[in-house]
């Protein structure tokens, strides 16, 4: 308590306050393609994007002209779910890329950002479940990928926590959608395994990798079939074409060839002339004679 007149403190107490008992759950059904999000706990960087797609509404978490798309979450979680909670997410990476710093965890501790958990085992073209799991009693955490150990260790909690999750600061090309975030008090994850859910549109199947059929051997393609609205190959099946029987000729039509026509009609005139041209002789001679 301060005073009103001149702001002395009079008294401080330390108070308590509950736990929540269930756990915040956000999966950005709600939002607007193109806006990010702003929460009571959490809020996305300037640049990670409401997505709208196969997979429903998502974020997408994508660096883009030097700019950097992650989760923030910098509200005071330790007086809403206790000295222990978990973070969780679904994620899908695109493409991770090359670089050995991918999707991670970072906390920031007392103004200085730690990279808490980087190059996290999970596959790239799935949807993956993230489990980060902190105890700020002790400082211990650790992070869990599809319900399997990814990372663990220490990290002080100081008396102001940050975390964000996504790229760290010298990340390289990734991309990534991420859905489904929970904030549960405990230490224990409510899932070990993604529960995105994904509804393709199947276009028209298309013909690829084509071999013609030859002679005594016959010939194959691929028949594959892409998602119409993101592009992802929903299926593909080896096709085989019959083998010839004889080789391939150029069909035979009924119409004469013009230039056959030109030819044939120059030699009958010459025929004709030709014939006239001895008639006349033999004409000729005859009268003489």
């Amino acid at each position: 308590m301060y005073c009103t007149a001149c702001g002395a403190e009079i008294s401080r107490e330390t108070k308590t306050v509950p736990a929540l008992s269930e756990a915040v759950v956000v999966n950005f059904d709600d939002q607007t393609a193109g806006q990010g999000y702003s929460g009571e706990y959490f809020s996305t960087s300037a640049d990670a994007k409401t997505s709208n797609d196969c997979w429903g509404k998502t974020v997408r978490l994508k660096k883009d002209s030097g700019k950097i798309g992650r989760l923030l979450f910098e509200s005071d979680l330790v007086g809403a779910f206790g000295d222990k909670f978990v973070i969780e997410m679904d994620f899908y990476a695109v493409d991770s890329g090359d670089s050995a710093e991918k999707f991670s965890v970072e906390t920031k501790v007392n103004g200085s950002w730690c990279i808490t958990g980087k190059n996290m085992t999970y596959e790239d073209g799935k949807w993956n479940h993230l489990a980060f799991v902190l105890d700020t009693s002790t400082g211990e955490y650790k992070i869990l990928v599809n319900g399997e150990e990814s990372a663990k260790g220490y990290q002080d909690a100081g008396t102001s926590l940050s975390i964000r999750i996504g790229f760290n600061n010298d990340a390289t090309a990734f991309d990534a959608y991420v859905d489904n975030i929970t904030i549960s008090a405990g230490t224990t994850p409510t899932a070990t395994a993604a529960t995105a859910t994904v509804t393709h549109t199947p276009g028209e199947a298309v013909h690829e990798n084509e071999v013609a059929p030859q002679v005594g051997t016959p010939g194959s393609y691929e028949e594959v079939v892409y998602c119409s609205v993101c592009g992802e190959e929903l299926s593909r099946e080896q096709k085989s074409v019959d083998a010839l029987t004889e080789p391939v000729t150029d069909p035979v039509t009924d119409e004469p060839d013009p230039s056959t026509q030109t030819s044939d009609l120059i030699s009958v005139f010459t025929v004709i002339a030709v014939i006239a041209l001895a008639g006349t002789a033999f004409a000729i001679k005859k009268k003489r004679g």
